[in-house]
């Protein structure tokens, strides 16, 4: 079924809505039994949920029991003018006790706490606002270290440092280099004249990932490539509990510590630990019996935690891909591929046809918000507001799909609509994080979204790089990048683009693979923090690409940067005389053809026509959009 068709069923079935069966529910009780009562059936059926929280208990899953075929569809959504949320966190209760002689509070969570599930909380909101966990001033680290089996086991530095810490077990070692955000985990500590050796779990999956400790041909001399030693910092211990809106969990004790903000009252606030890791997980049994004609309308998303770094360690190679074994060669690695794995999702989706999610919140998740990983198609993502986001807001197809394995449950993703969307406040803990992520998928089609505040790139177009799995692949073709309005992406990361681009992409059906057309990039409002690269960036392998009539405002000289690339048009560009384009290395598989024509300053007469198309469309304004623009939460 493609997009036409598919609209078509929708319209048409929102004239019929009057002869969908509705179920009522007030409460999680009821929705999960409203849920299991149409499980096999063959009717349209709407659940529509009663204004209020629904704190789940455990994360709903569908599989193809749950949905419908032809043209009927089971809907879930929000009963008119109500505010329903879906919630994975606890509603913290108790007396909050003054620490003597420190600035804080301290809570004894109750028995009755879900204990076994919070021994890991990465968050904590406070009336509704994200809490920062307790974390040191910036330190420096002196090296690494090698067990006695001759590995790499952890990192070394002066003790004097962290002479305050008191228990080191629970402590996570944080360092951002360039794009690499990694949270190390702390297991041990041994003294040796005066230098601490702390031993780090899985330090294996990533001491060459992070650029300080990279072999000769990583350039470890340079202090771009290396990262700055003096820019770590510890997270997660009492010891450095010192700053209003810090907090620490104590899970050994089950006691909860806060330092509240001025004029808080602790008496009176909502106090939230996340602890649900997925809320929504649709999931096929077989490639060949996919879940379909779902749709989620209306509802708020909101309260999830992430406990995989706290127990793992967290390595990134890019964006929401991370390791997960013995994975130090790299991201473009094809032999172990298999090591690596992605950021989990509030909501995942694996094994669907026919989603339509539209008018929900995302927010206060812990990791990426949804995830469209595997054997997907014909999923709609219109008019909703992600906001206050761990990770991604939304990742399409996954690393792994670059040949499909239909014996393995793998199947491509294709023909994904995302539109009209406010994406704002994303990577809030992992800084390596992207506003939208697709990787092997066909025809994904980004129009008419806002993004703002992202510290990495904006939106991310493919995977591979030139790497040995990065050939042959026919899984990215046909996609779009059109209409968008980009502010404030770059703000912390570097080495990225607002806009960025990688292998290539295929053209099965139109003249180029990808096109980038009359988006805005708004550079200026939250200059990035390094001039390297340019606001449109095209890595290694990027090939069978338009870049055309688009709106750059930089402070970076380089407008477009063009690294061992093939086939790219850059035609009619927005940007100021004083840029220029960038070209350099020399692709593998390919001669660079690379030609820019037409460029125009922002002066031109014809920048209104396409500026006043960008960004969200009238009357298709997702939940909160207004509230925000006018609070000033995000930049207009």
């Amino acid at each position: 079924m493609k997009f036409s068709v598919l609209l078509f069923c929708v319209m048409l079935i929102s004239e019929l809505v009057f002869s969908q069966r509705v179920i009522k529910v007030n409460n999680y009780q009821e929705l999960i039994m409203a849920k299991n009562s149409i499980r096999g059936g063959t009717d349209s059926v709407v659940i529509e949920l009663s204004d209020g929280t629904y704190y789940l208990e455990e994360a709903l899953l569908f599989d193809a029991l749950d949905g419908r075929s032809g043209n009927n569809t089971v809907t879930y959504k929000s009963a008119e003018n109500a505010t329903v949320v879906l919630s994975g966190g606890y509603l913290v209760k108790g007396t909050w006790e003054y620490v003597d002689e420190k600035e804080y509070f301290k809570l004894n969570l109750p028995s009755s706490a879900p204990l076994d599930k919070i021994k890991h909380v990465r968050n904590l909101y406070i009336n509704g606002n994200r809490a920062t966990r307790a974390r040191s001033k910036n330190i420096t680290i002196d090296g690494v270290y090698k067990n006695n089996q001759g590995n790499y086991d952890g990192v070394y530095l002066d003790c004097s440092q962290i002479a305050k810490i008191n228990d080191i077990s629970v402590a996570e070692l944080n360092q951002l280099v360039r794009w690499k955000d990694h949270y190390y985990k702390v297991v041990d500590k041994k003294n040796l004249d005066g230098k601490c050796y702390l031993k780090i779990k899985n330090f294996n999956w990533a001491h060459t990932q992070s650029y300080s400790f990279a072999p000769s041909h990583y350039m470890p001399f340079s202090n771009y490539e290396r990262g700055v030693m003096t820019d770590w910092y510890f997270e997660n211990t009492l010891d450095f509990l010192d700053e209003p809106n810090e907090w620490f969990y104590d899970y050994k004790h089950a006691v909860l510590y806060y330092y509240p903000k001025k004029g808080e009252n602790l008496k009176t606030a909502s106090v939230i630990i996340p602890v649900l890791n997925e809320l929504v997980m649709i999931n096929a049994d077989t490639k060949f019996n996919k879940v379909k004609n779902l749709i989620f309308e209306g509802i708020r998303f909101s309260y999830t935690n992430w406990d995989f770094p706290s127990k793992e360690g967290f390595f990134t190679l890019q964006g929401s891909i991370i390791t997960n074994g013995n994975n130090s060669m790299g991201a473009d690695n094809n032999l172990l591929i298999k090591n690596k794995k992605h950021i989990d999702a509030a909501f995942q989706v694996d094994g669907c046809e026919n989603l339509i999610l539209k008018n929900n919140v995302f927010s206060h998740i812990g990791s990426n918000a949804l995830n469209i990983h595997n054997n997907a198609n014909n999923i709609f993502v219109t008019s909703n507001t992600f906001l206050d986001i761990s990770a991604n807001a939304i990742r399409v197809g996954n690393v792994f799909n670059q040949k499909i394995e239909a014996i393995k449950g793998e199947g491509k993703v294709s023909e994904v609509l995302i539109k009209n969307n406010l994406i704002s406040s994303v990577g809030l803990e992992f800084k390596g994080s992207i506003g939208i992520e697709f990787m092997y998928a066909n025809d994904v089609r980004i129009q008419h979204n806002e993004i703002y505040d992202v510290p990495y790139i904006g939106i991310s177009a493919g995977i591979g790089w030139e790497g040995s799995w990065s050939d042959n692949s026919t899984s990215m073709a046909d996609s779009e990048i059109i209409h968008n309005k980009i502010v404030g992406a770059m703000s912390v990361a570097k080495e990225g683009g607002s806009i960025y681009t990688n292998n290539r992409h295929n053209n099965i059906k139109k003249k180029y693979g990808l096109i980038i057309s009359e988006n805005y990039i708004d550079e200026l409002s939250n200059p990035p923090p390094s001039r390297k690269q340019a606001p449109i960036h095209h890595d290694e392998g990027s090939d069978n690409i338009l870049v055309k009539k688009n709106i750059i405002e930089t402070t970076r000289p380089n407008y477009i940067w063009v690294h061992k690339s093939c086939k790219i048009e850059v035609d009619s560009t927005y940007v100021s005389p004083l840029k220029t384009t960038n070209l350099i290395g020399v692709p593998r598989r390919c001669s660079t053809n690379f030609q820019v024509t037409n460029t125009l300053t922002l002066q031109d007469s014809s920048l209104k026509e396409v500026k006043d198309k960008v960004g969200i469309q009238l009357g298709y304004a997702p939940p909160l959009y207004q509230k925000l623009i006018k609070n000033n939460i995000v930049c207009h």
